[in-house]
């Protein structure tokens, strides 16, 4: 069963979408975004502050529009 998320993508792109492949590479971003935030800020950000940031600045907007080009540059998750 599709989730909103994935539906949505495959959608717009016309394309089938691995959404664990999706959703950890948004988890990397978001960890990544965390990590500059405390780096910056000298501070520890927890995980879940980080994420309300992210979406709150727009970046979640950004990462789906620029998935499709992000996907062919990165490798697939393996858990």
């Amino acid at each position: 069963m599709p989730t909103i998320i994935g539906a949505e993508v495959a959608k717009m792109h016309k394309k089938k979408v691995n959404q664990s492949d999706y959703m950890s590479l948004q988890l990397m971003e978001i960890e990544n975004f965390r990590l500059s935030l405390s780096y910056e800020g000298q501070a520890i950000i927890s995980f879940q502050e980080a994420t309300m940031l992210w979406f709150s600045e727009g970046r979640a907007d950004k990462f789906k529009a620029d998935y499709p080009m992000m996907r062919e540059t990165m490798k697939p998750a393996t858990a």
